[in-house]
């Protein structure tokens, strides 16, 4: 695969209701601050944008993972029943260096809050030491291999 490295900037408005029969997470992030974040790999925050990877001038070599800082419940409380939920994005990709290239961003539901996987098609997400997770990817570039 040959991807280059790219530098985005995401600026996302993110809603996320996790509906619980006693508890219910909500949250929105049109303001993004960084005690609600856990910025793992190159990502970072700066100006209210998260950046998901560095301008590097070797292809596949940045990844970043920007994760809600606290756990959210998926089972009902005493039954262990599923608990339903329903997310709204919003966000705007702008490529900093027109002459490269990046895969995209996903929106990621993990139980693990500290790995990023490899870089390139994978998106971060996708390596030998994550563990299972339900994603869902936004392109930016048409890879026959994703």
């Amino acid at each position: 695969m040959s991807f280059l490295p790219s530098l985005f900037s995401v600026s996302i408005l993110l809603c996320f209701f996790c509906s619980l029969n006693e508890a219910t997470t909500e949250f929105d992030f049109s303001t993004l601050a960084i005690s609600n974040l856990k910025l793992l790999g190159d990502a970072r925050l700066s100006n209210g944008i998260v950046s998901l990877t560095r301008d590097l001038s070797v292809p596949n070599s940045g990844a970043g993972k920007v994760l809600y800082a606290n756990p959210i419940r998926f089972r009902q409380p005493g039954t262990h029943s599923p608990a339903s939920f329903s997310t709204f994005f919003s966000f705007s990709i702008t490529n900093i260096n027109p002459s490269s290239i990046g895969g995209g961003l996903a929106f990621v539901i993990t139980p693990d809050g500290n790995t990023v996987g490899a870089a390139g098609g994978s998106l971060g997400l996708a390596g030998p030491s994550v563990s299972k997770f339900v994603a869902v990817e936004y392109d930016t570039l048409m890879d026959v291999d994703f």
